[in-house]
Formats: C-alpha cells, sequence, structure tokens
C-alpha cells in the first residue's frame, strides 16, 4: 500500500500508476483476512482521494467519481470473495471435526482438542463410554431407532459436559474429556449412568427403549500427560477398562483402581 501510494503521491495523474491501487483490496484481504482487510481498503480509499483533491487538485467530479466506483466494485467483490470464503471454510471445518449423525465432535477433533490440552500442563480424565447391546437394539427395532438413541445420549451428555468435550469415537463408543478432578469426574459419570438407565428413549417410530452404559474411566496427572503418545495410553486403558466393566455385568464404570 506504501509502494503504490508513494508511486502515486510522487508521479504525474497521466502515468496512471494509481491504477494499481484498484488491485489492493483484493491483496489487502488476500494477505490479512476479512476485518484487517476492511480497514486497509477504506484508509486506502480516503488517501487516495486526499492525493487527488489535495495534491492533483481535481476540481472536476467526474474522475474522482470513476476511481471512487471502480475502487468500490473491487472492494465490493474482494470482501464477499473473502467471507464466502471463510464461511466455507467454517463449514469445511465442522465436516472434519464432527459427527454428522449426532454432531457430536469426533476421533479427529479428539486428537486435535487433546493436544492442546497437554500443552496447557493440566490433570485430565478420560471416560470411554458404552452403549450395552447396542447391536440387539439395531437388529430388533431397525438402525433408525438406533441413530434416536445416539442423538438423545448426546444431548444427554452436554447436558453433564461441556459441548466440546463430547467425542463420537465409534457406532455406539462415545469418550468424554474432564477437567476436573477425578473424584468429580466419577461423580458426572455416575449421574450419566444412572439417568441413562432410567430414561426412556422416546423413538421416531413409537418405540420407547430403555439401554444401560459400560464405561471405562481413567485419570491422567499432567507429568503424564507431556509423555510420548499419552492419547493412545488413555484410550488403551479405558478401552481394557470398558472391556472389564463389559466382563463384569456391564451397566458399570471401571477405573484403574477398581
Amino acid at each position: 500500500m506504501l509502494l503504490v501510494t508513494y508511486a502515486t503521491y510522487m508521479s504525474n495523474l497521466n502515468t496512471a500508476i494509481g491504477a494499481w491501487g484498484m488491485t489492493l483490496p483484493v491483496l489487502f484481504y488476500f494477505l490479512n483476512s476479512i476485518r484487517p482487510g476492511f480497514i486497509f481498503s477504506i484508509m486506502y480509499l480516503f488517501i487516495y482521494t486526499w492525493i487527488l483533491v489535495g495534491v492533483y487538485n481535481i476540481q472536476s467530479i467526474k474522475p474522482l467519481a470513476n476511481f471512487v466506483l471502480a475502487y468500490l466494485i473491487v472492494w465490493g467483490i474482494a470482501h464477499v470473495y473473502e467471507k464466502n470464503r471463510l464461511k466455507n471454510q467454517a463449514q469445511l471445518t465442522v465436516l472434519a471435526l464432527k459427527d454428522p449423525l449426532t454432531n457430536a465432535n469426533n476421533l479427529l477433533a479428539l486428537r486435535h482438542d487433546f493436544e492442546q490440552r497437554t500443552k496447557a500442563e493440566k490433570d485430565v480424565g478420560l471416560a470411554m463410554l458404552d452403549i450395552d447391546f447396542f447391536k440387539k437394539v439395531n437388529d430388533t427395532y431397525g438402525h433408525d431407532v438406533g441413530d434416536d438413541i445416539l442423538m438423545q445420549l448426546v444431548e444427554l451428555f452436554q447436558q453433564k459436559v461441556s459441548e466440546k468435550d463430547v467425542y463420537r469415537t465409534g457406532g455406539e463408543e462415545f469418550v468424554l474429556l474432564f477437567d476436573a478432578s477425578e473424584d468429580e469426574a466419577l461423580k458426572v459419570l455416575k449421574e450419566i449412568s444412572t439417568e441413562t438407565e432410567h430414561k426412556i428413549f422416546n423413538c421416531s417410530n413409537g418405540n420407547n427403549i430403555n439401554v444401560t452404559l459400560s464405561c471405562g474411566f481413567i485419570h491422567f496427572s499432567a507429568t503424564a500427560l507431556q509423555e510420548p503418545n499419552s492419547l493412545s495410553k488413555m484410550l488403551k486403558t479405558a478401552d481394557l477398562l470398558l472391556y472389564h466393566a463389559k466382563e463384569q455385568g456391564r451397566n458399570q464404570i471401571i477405573t484403574r483402581e477398581n
């Protein structure tokens, strides 16, 4: 911007160097995104208008109007393009990080979020939950009923923990992350387990279904999280604990201490 402005200021108006200024909004938005691009574009419009009026002493409105109109058109196109680009980018991010059925976060989001948590140097709790006999539910009532249960279950999870801490990592398998202490996290998990057990899932085909959850819970200290592959270790341990919960009768929470 400074180079084009200086060249315009120092040159003769007939050289049309100032015409290069028309390209600046595109450059501003490309390099700086929408808000800085807007600010720089309006700054240059005022600066160049001042050069035309103050330096070249243009009295006729026609050349000034021609420049302003052409500049506004280019600016408008650049602004709309960048706005749509950011919107599409946000939609693609959602598609990449969200489960399309339940709108819970997916495994890719879990890996990304977990990496951010390790940088915060805080303890993290991880619960892996699985719906008991879910295959039987699908086989008996159909996959539409299974989908209804999954969506309602995610709503229940999101009432108990932050929406960003709920992940669907498999068909009927979920992961919840906790910043709370181990005791506080287990208290929330017991509430989830109890409410799920007593909840009547009203499904779209008129069926009322009851399900239960099995859960494996692991709590890692901030120090342990700094070790290589800490997420893989937590998932592997939680999965093993979940397996023990299934083996021991289902509808229960198993921790490393158990």
